[in-house]
């Protein structure tokens, strides 16, 4: 019985990977029918994942590193450990561009965000304007990140697992000099992930995991904001609520993906897995002319393109970990090789290329109660760490990721924080 499961498994595998390599290539960008924002949404067309703080801390490395309410959402074969994991909720904040919003101003004396916290407190605005047209001035040209909201709940028992996630991101996009040249939008995401995974013992020391989720996903966007309108709203000479409300066209549809992984369970602790993710990936969008043209519903007034569709590549990622359980002192590494068949298409296929889709990192737990984290990702160090106060989880991460085309094009910095209530394991 088992037999025929994991056959008929891995011919609704086989057969979803043909109908999606035969799609047609749809990594072109995207307009909303604005001047100015054509191309803005290239710089996003990669499959939602909520913010995983520990795999950041490890470099990103999460494919076969399982445990927690929210490893099924990176690995749906995880599911057939058959855990019981309960989160509510969990909350994450991402700040991007760390290092410069605290780096000091020689002429003023204070940092960014000093003059942040000053403002607040009844301070001078204009001097907050200054710092922020500095700040500015240090994104370098193309796509960045500024800021994300992550909120999820999320539950698992005997195979099943059941989340809903929610996602704010603001983007950046420097044209080709970057400063004030730099545009701003916003990325929101809202998910409904239902999964399903089972185990098949092959032994005493072997098993197989197979599991399958299919998510729900709703994405809205906003075309660009230029960096003159954002510092006009901080000197006071805009009203935000009235721009975003009236002025601010965006963009708002659905999609069913759904990803189907494997893991190969083996002795001493090792685990190999695979993940076909975002199959099905095309987004069909309408265009509004504002955010009151939005929230007045689909019969709202809607300009220039009103029905169009995304296709978000899929991929197939591979993961490799190792973990060893001990009460006192438990590691565990982890090595993953993302995005397989676009690094077969590599040109030239060297050892830069292949740090584009390396991810490896490690984490050691120490008395069941504090994680540390390193990692490398695409090159790029990472450092993390995790308290663990049973219904209570916290963990953090200070790493670097890559913007530009290749290693070593434009990294850019990044912390995050994560809270967690549950129990998650």
């Amino acid at each position: 019985m088992k037999a025929n499961r994991l056959i008929i498994f891995v011919m609704v595998f086989a057969a979803a990977l043909f109908m999606v390599s035969a799609a047609e290539d749809a990594s072109s960008p995207i307009s909303i029918g604005r001047p100015g924002v054509d191309g803005m949404y290239d710089g996003l067309l990669n499959a939602y994942m909520p913010t995983n703080v520990r795999a950041l801390g490890m470099g990103g490395a999460q494919l076969a590193v399982g445990g927690r309410s929210d490893s099924f959402f990176v690995n749906p074969a995880n599911l057939g450990a058959k855990k019981f994991q309960l989160s509510l909720p969990s909350a994450a904040v991402t700040i991007y561009h760390p290092y410069d919003m605290l780096k000091v101003n020689e002429s003023t004396g204070t940092s960014f965000v000093d003059d942040i916290i000053n403002s607040m407190n009844g301070g001078d605005m204009s001097q907050m304007a200054g710092s922020a047209t500095n700040f500015i001035e240090s994104f370098q040209s193309g796509y960045g990140k500024l800021a994300a909201l992550d909120a999820s709940v999320g539950f698992t028992a005997g195979g099943f697992g059941l989340g809903v996630q929610v996602k704010d991101t603001i983007h950046t996009y420097g044209g080709s000099t970057g400063g004030l040249d730099t545009k701003f939008f916003d990325e929101l995401n809202a998910a409904a992930t239902l999964g399903l995974g089972f185990r098949i013992n092959l032994g005493s020391s072997f098993s197989i995991d197979i599991g399958g989720a299919v998510r729900f996903s709703y994405l809205a966007y906003s075309a660009g904001i230029g960096a003159d309108t954002v510092l006009d709203f901080i000197n006071g000479e805009t009203d935000p609520s009235s721009y975003f409300m009236e002025k601010l066209p965006l963009a708002a549809g659905f999609a069913v993906p759904f990803d189907l992984g494997i893991n190969l369970n083996l002795p001493a602790g090792f685990k190999i897995s695979t993940v076909a993710r975002n199959l099905n990936g095309t987004y069909r969008m309408k265009v509004f002319d504002n955010v009151n043209s939005f929230t007045s519903g689909w019969n709202g007034s809607i300009t220039g393109k009103s029905d169009f569709k995304i296709d978000v590549p899929w991929q197939l990622d591979a993961g490799l970990a190792w973990k060893w359980e001990n009460g006192f002192f438990s590691p565990t590494l982890a090595v993953d090789v993302v995005d397989i068949v676009g690094l077969a298409q590599e040109d030239p296929f060297d050892g830069r290329a292949f740090m584009k889709h390396l991810k490896a990192g490690a984490e050691i737990r120490l008395l069941s109660v504090l994680d540390v984290r390193g990692g490398l990702n695409q090159g790029y160090w990472s450092v993390g760490a995790g308290l663990d106060l049973f219904l209570l989880k916290v963990d953090l991460a200070y790493y670097w990721l890559e913007f530009g085309e290749t290693v070593g094009d434009y990294g850019l910095d990044g912390f995050s924080i994560r809270f967690n209530i549950g129990y998650d394991r």
